[in-house]
């Protein structure tokens, strides 16, 4: 199973547009084969793994229901992250 990086949110006017577009993709995700990995963008550009459903992103109380701050390590190599728990 591969993991996919999936960000929405941000802190342009396409905020609403953009929850409701990776909402789409999360319903339609072929879960079989991809582990969604999620980070949403605050309105404020706080950065947070999200870890909730999608129903929750599509009406914006994602913040509330599953997420907790996060940084991103953009080197390559190394051991991947956990996002189990």
């Amino acid at each position: 199973m591969k993991r996919i990086l999936i960000f929405f949110g941000g802190c342009s006017t396409e905020y609403a547009v953009s929850l409701q577009s990776a909402a789409a993709v999360l319903t339609h995700l072929d879960n079989s084969r991809y582990q969604p990995v999620l980070v949403g963008i605050t309105r404020q550009g706080e950065w947070r793994y999200y870890s909730g459903a999608p129903e929750d992103i599509a009406a914006d109380c994602w913040q509330e229901k599953g997420s907790v701050p996060c940084l991103l390590d953009p080197s390559r190599g190394g051991k991947a992250a956990d996002f189990a728990g």
